[in-house]
């Protein structure tokens, strides 16, 4: 009985030193923690005092940003539907206006390929680059 008394006490002496071991690790591990924080909170104020332009942006983005999710929140399926057709019919818009340019640069390659075959390309891009020459050249004396 006696060794039972023994090895229940000693049981209970180490349960004791766990919980106060425990106790110690966790009031480190919170203290460390917190610093971990305080760190990193005072890189992140670090940061935007040496961007205080990239800082500003984001802030005006994210004001725009919110606003523009409640302006949508607040607005019925309709008007949703008439935003989504004109932010469509504008893509569209901008498709045909790309390839437009994309057949006209088309049409411009075959122009100096036709002419490059016939030997006169080389004439006609030297003409090209004086021309541009002379314009910087002159926007040049007009600045000065």
């Amino acid at each position: 009985k006696e060794k039972r008394v023994e090895h229940l006490t000693q049981m209970a002496v180490r349960r004791l030193g766990k919980k106060d071991l425990s106790r110690g690790w966790e009031t480190w591990a919170e203290m460390y923690f917190e610093e971990q924080r305080r760190k990193r909170l005072l890189l992140a104020a670090g940061a935007r005092l040496a961007k205080p332009k990239l800082s500003a942006c984001y802030a005006h983005w994210r004001v725009d940003w919110e606003g523009a999710m409640a302006a949508q929140a607040s607005m019925t399926h309709a008007q949703r539907l008439e935003a989504e057709a004109a932010k469509a019919a504008a893509e569209r818009k901008r498709a045909a206006e790309a390839e437009a340019e994309l057949s006209k640069m088309r049409l411009e390659l075959k122009k100096a390929r036709d002419a490059m075959a016939r030997g006169e390309g080389h004439e006609e891009e030297l003409r090209r680059q004086m021309e541009e020459q002379a314009a910087l050249d002159k926007e040049k004396r007009v600045e000065h």
